[in-house]
């Protein structure tokens, strides 16, 4: 393993530092930023696509549940039906003629809350007897009439004994709202046996009202319910009740479905998508987007790069000074007040290269007094001037420069400045505190020490070799 890690390091080493610096961009920046606003992204995704199916099961309960709610009314009222015994002993009675069937049916209707609101609601109720006696119309009606009928021809398939039934029969006379579409709830009148005559059933449910109430759930998610493929009810406006049952095709944008069995009816509860402007939201925070984007990419882009110039056109700078130094050919160093590593490479290692170079003594100090001995025994120095800081205005550079010191008394030193300019000494802050003659400046030691003071080392030393 660990000579895997020492060839990787030495191939790393090959590379320029530009590459490395796009190395740690990708594989520090980049590639981590990206994994994590993917976990994130995906988090989120993942947390809402549980809420939204969390909400979607609860819709789909509701719709369920007001259903169920709507055929059980039904359903309590069928039973009541089924167990009174004077409704029983009505339909079974055979009458000498038609009138006295007549009276009776009237009679019927005047002792009992048939026919009351409290007892059907907005539902229509049909009886249906094969009694030969009775005289078929209004609620007690012939069996033969329905007996070829899709609802009556299910139930006897079926063998149950009471079902919710969706029809559409246009044919049919006497439906509550709508002559079209149908719902009926159908139970067979055996409660106290057989009898001599067969006996049905029929609750006719308000179709509109059921519709209504799903509508009255105020969900902006569609719904659709269904039985055996079509469309039976659904939340969503605009649909003319009047016609011919649906097929449902939209398959394809179901979020969630819920099978439920209400008295027989095997229902199909489809909730699909909720319909949202994914784009017209995404454009609502594009300005938020493409300044997380920003955050994320650019910015460290930009000082991967900065950083990369910052490095590699220093250091170029400084192989360009060592291969110059082979053919004795020395040119000056510009802009060395960097402070970091290459900075100190730059004022320190350059000494000690330039005098191995020519063959010269080096030292390094920032004593006054040891410069002015090194000067006195014919040596020679380089001044490292500091430049302007707080309260101070620098008297040989703004930014940072190196003098040559060629020679000091007990109060002047002699000085050659590379970037010497005419007035360049008459500047705010300078005038008074060196003067230039014939190309060379003088000042004061304490001028000179205070320029430096700023500047470890503030002096280098060069002497020949004996």
């Amino acid at each position: 393993m660990q000579s895997i890690l020492e060839k990787f390091v030495r191939h790393i080493d090959n590379f320029s530092i530009r590459k490395k610096m796009i190395f740690i961009y990708i594989f520090c920046m980049l590639l981590p930023i990206t994994l994590t606003d993917g976990v994130i992204i995906y988090t989120v995704l993942h947390t809402e696509a549980q809420l939204r199916r969390s909400e979607m099961e609860d819709i789909a309960d509701a719709v369920n549940y007001q259903i169920f709610y709507d055929v059980d009314t039904v359903s309590k009222v069928a039973k009541s039906i089924y167990a009174n015994q004077y409704i029983n002993d009505f339909l079974e009675m055979e009458y000498g003629d038609p009138f006295d069937y007549v009276v009776s049916y009237q009679q019927f209707f005047k002792d009992t809350l048939f026919q009351s609101s409290d007892m059907t609601g907005s539902s229509l109720i049909t009886l249906y007897t094969d009694n030969s006696t009775i005289v078929s119309g209004g609620t007690v009606r012939n069996l033969d009439l329905i007996r070829e009928s899709g609802w009556y021809r299910d139930l006897n398939e079926k063998g149950t004994e009471q079902m919710l039934y969706f029809a559409y029969e246009p044919e049919v006379s006497g439906a509550v709202m709508h002559p079209e579409r149908h719902v009926y709830f159908v139970r067979k009148m055996n409660y106290y046996g057989g009898g001599q005559s067969e006996k049905l059933l029929k609750i006719e449910m308000d179709y509109s009202t059921i519709n209504k109430n799903l509508q009255n759930l105020n969900y902006d998610t569609p719904v659709y319910i269904c039985h055996e493929g079509k469309i039976i009810f659904s939340n969503r406006d605009g649909e003319n009740i009047g016609d011919e049952y649906e097929k449902f095709s939209d398959y394809k944008e179901v979020e969630y479905k819920k099978t439920s069995n209400i008295y027989g009816a095997q229902l199909e509860i489809y909730v699909l998508r909720p319909e949202t402007d994914l784009i017209g939201k995404l454009v609502e925070r594009l300005p938020m987007l493409l300044l997380l984007f920003s955050i994320n990419i650019f910015f460290p882009l930009i000082m991967v790069l900065l950083l990369n110039h910052s490095l590699t056109a220093r250091i170029s700078r400084l192989s360009s000074i060592f291969r110059n130094t082979e053919d004795e050919n020395l040119v000056e160093i510009e802009n060395v007040s960097a402070k970091d590593e290459i900075g100190d490479l730059r004022r320190n290692f350059m000494g000690p290269v330039v005098a191995e170079r020519f063959n010269l003594n080096y030292g390094e100090t920032s004593d006054l007094n040891e410069l002015k001995a090194h000067l006195a025994k014919g040596g020679l120095a380089i001044a490292n001037s500091g430049g302007d800081r707080e309260g101070y205005t620098g008297v040989f550079t703004h930014g940072g420069h190196y003098i040559l010191v060629v020679s000091a008394d007990d109060n002047e030193a002699c000085i050659l400045d590379p970037s010497y300019k005419e007035g360049k000494y008459e500047e705010p802050g300078r005038d008074g505190k060196a003067r230039a003659v014939d190309g060379f400046v003088y000042c004061s030691l304490k001028v000179l020490a205070e320029d430096c003071a700023n500047r470890t080392p503030s002096y280098y030393l060069f002497s020949r070799k004996h």
